[in-house]
C-alpha cells in the first residue's frame, strides 16, 4: 500500500485502498466476535446492568474529558 501512494496511478492506489479496507474489515468483525464471546463467557452481555457504552455517556463520563481541536501541520511543505 505505501508503494502504491508514491505512484500516480489512481487505479492501483484505489485497488490497493479497497483491499487494505477489506482486510480491516475482517480483522474488525474477528475482534468484535471476540470480544462477545468474552463478554458472554464473564457472565452476560453487559447490557442489562449498564456497563456498556451507552451507559457510560448517559452517566456524563463523556462530558468530563477534555477535547482540543488541533491541525498537524508538515513544516516540509512550506
Amino acid at each position: 500500500m505505501r508503494e502504491s501512494l508514491t505512484s500516480e496511478d489512481v487505479a492501483e492506489i484505489n485497488t490497493k485502498t479497497q483491499a487494505l479496507q477489506t482486510a480491516f474489515h475482517k480483522v474488525s468483525e474477528q475482534m468484535y466476535a471476540a470480544a462477545q464471546a468474552q463478554q458472554e463467557a464473564a457472565g452476560g452481555t453487559g447490557a442489562a446492568d449498564g456497563d456498556g457504552a451507552n451507559g457510560a455517556a448517559a452517566e456524563g463520563s463523556v462530558d468530563d474529558e477534555e477535547v482540543v481541536d488541533a491541525e498537524v501541520v508538515d513544516d516540509k511543505e512550506q
